[in-house]
């Protein structure tokens, strides 16, 4: 297999990963407010997303955490933060782009869950120094040029 293909491939494993921690949200039973913050639509957004991402090739590189022997909750207050920096980061596009509102309503989905305490933020005294010490977070290189 060539690298191209493997990261190409990785890329996607990557992106799928993020639908289905999303997907859980939603079949999820969470009472209140938080049942309804993720939707369906947001899920097809999600998936829009990704499948433009990679049909233009992606670079990436950043620190995750793996999910280890982490809790449901745990490791969602742990994956959220970092999914919201590499939207800010690495998904630039024109506003008025399909890509550009695939974006931003990414965002004000991930924003409106911590504004509706559906997701803590995280104790930055307590768990940031725990995160970034335990083994298994590590970093990840995806590179893919352009199909």
């Amino acid at each position: 297999m060539t690298t191209l293909k493997s990261a190409n491939i990785l890329c996607k494993v990557k992106g799928l990963y993020l639908v289905l921690l999303c997907l859980r949200l939603t079949v999820a039973d969470v009472p209140g407010p938080c049942r309804y913050s993720m939707r369906r639509d947001h899920l097809a957004t999600l998936s829009h997303l990704i499948d433009n991402q990679l049909k233009n090739g992606c670079s990436i590189t950043y620190n995750f955490t793996e999910r280890g022997n982490l809790s449901d909750a745990c490791y969602i207050k742990a994956a959220f933060p970092q999914i919201l920096e590499l939207i800010d980061t690495h998904f630039r596009f024109s506003r008025s782009s399909d890509n550009g509102r695939y974006v931003e309503a990414t965002r004000a989905l991930i924003h409106s869950m911590y504004s509706q305490k559906c997701i803590l933020l995280i104790n930055e005294e307590i768990e940031i120094g725990f995160m970034q010490h335990r083994p298994g977070a590590a970093e990840l290189s995806i590179s893919d040029s352009q199909v």
